[in-house]
This record gives structure tokens, sequence and C-alpha cells, in this order.
């Protein structure tokens, strides 16, 4: 594993920012798409945070997932989030981007 590698898998994952490490949301930075390994330690380290912070999952679509509680199942490269509604499946190979979410300003 190179440096570079190893400081970005401590920050944040963006398949197209490379080796940048200017985003400080961001949780796990790559270059083409998340390993299997990558996205689910990143997927737990997220959920087992004290106390919770909810996060976006960014997919290659467009779409953006926010997970606002640790209602995430995960393994085989996959993961399922339990919302109030619905049931939201997606895998490693989809996903473009993983960053916490952004607090809105309280007056």
């Amino acid at each position: 594993m190179t440096d570079c590698l190893q400081a970005l898998l401590t920050v944040g994952y963006d398949a197209q920012v490379g080796c940048e490490l200017n985003a400080p949301n961001l949780i796990l930075i790559g270059w083409i798409s998340m390993t299997r390994e990558e996205f689910e330690s990143t997927l737990r380290r997220l959920l087992r945070q004290e106390p919770f912070q909810p996060f976006v999952v960014e997919l290659f679509d467009g779409d953006q997932i926010l997970v606002d509680g640790p209602k995430l199942a995960l393994g085989g490269g996959g993961a399922t989030l339990l919302t109030k509604d619905d049931l939201i499946e997606f895998h490693c190979n989809q996903v473009r981007a993983i960053h916490l979410a952004m607090r809105e300003a309280t007056s």
C-alpha cells in the first residue's frame, strides 16, 4: 500500500478525486470504485461512531442516500438501509463517494 493510499484511507472516499486530501468531510478516497473491503470497513466505522453522525452515500448514477441512523445491514459488498418507508439496497461498485452529512445552521 502506498503512503498516499494509506493517508487516503483515513480521510474519505471519492472515486473521482484521486490522491487529494482537500475534502475533510470525505470518509474514504479512492480512484475508480470502492473495493468490498473499503466499503464495508468505512460503513462499519461510520455506524459505530459515538455519537452517531449522519452520512451520505453518493452513487455513480447521481442518487444520494442519507443514512441518518445506524439501521444499515451490510455484507458481501452490499448494504441495505432500513428507512421509515422502505428498504434501500446498494453495492460497493455503485458508490462514488461517502461523506458526512452537512449540518444545517442553527439560528
